[in-house]
């Protein structure tokens, strides 16, 4: 699906706004044709996918910095309205707090994947 590829690539699903019905009506779609072709191609729900997207995002954003970003500064340049679901789906996706993963990062200085087609799997196309 080219236009799913173009959505992310623009950085779309950083708008708080987008959610399984916008993102359908962007898409001109309708919301089960995407469905099934995100679980077929990433094996992933819509809101799975976005959340995916998001983290991904928010981690590349602290590989980047030069000092550690605040978790509510990542929440809102990753797309989320609240950084408490910002926060929950961090730790749903990492298993540890974002305060806690930007702390290892900058603790270990470890290289950070940095390549826009590595931060969300429909770039890869």
């Amino acid at each position: 699906m080219r236009n799913l590829s173009q959505f992310m690539s623009s950085g779309a699903y950083l708008d708080p706004a987008v959610n399984v019905t916008t993102m359908a009506g962007r898409l001109y779609t309708n919301r089960v044709y995407l469905a099934e072709v995100l679980k077929n191609e990433y094996g992933q729900t819509i809101m799975s996918f976005l959340t995916f997207c998001r983290i991904e995002h928010a981690k590349m954003l602290v590989c980047k910095a030069e000092h550690p970003p605040r978790v509510k500064e990542l929440a809102v340049m990753s797309g989320y309205r609240s950084s408490t679901s910002f926060y929950r789906n961090f730790v749903k996706m990492e298993g540890c707090t974002p305060s806690e993963w930007i702390a290892r990062y900058y603790a270990s200085h470890t290289p950070c994947e940095t390549n826009p087609s590595a931060s969300c799997p429909a770039r890869i196309a």
